[in-house]
């Protein structure tokens, strides 16, 4: 997992692998929702441009290699 700079790493966001979106997709989450109430994962061109307050945009490269950044 990769953190982008300035949003520290103090947060934990117990992630599983099956939260991740799949390569080259998006995900929004929020940390202090339940795993089944978070929305699903999807293009990233469909996420809203004003991320809610206290989410996490979660984003997997197009080529996969790189587990998942947080933005």
């Amino acid at each position: 997992m990769e953190v982008a700079p300035g949003l520290g790493g103090k947060q934990n966001l117990s992630l599983k692998p099956e939260d991740a979106p799949g390569p080259g997709a998006c995900r929004l989450w929020f940390p202090n929702r339940k795993r089944a109430d978070q929305p699903p994962p999807g293009p990233c061109a469909s996420l809203p441009r004003n991320i809610p307050a206290g989410a996490w945009v979660l984003h997997r490269a197009p080529d996969g290699k790189r587990l998942l950044r947080l933005q």
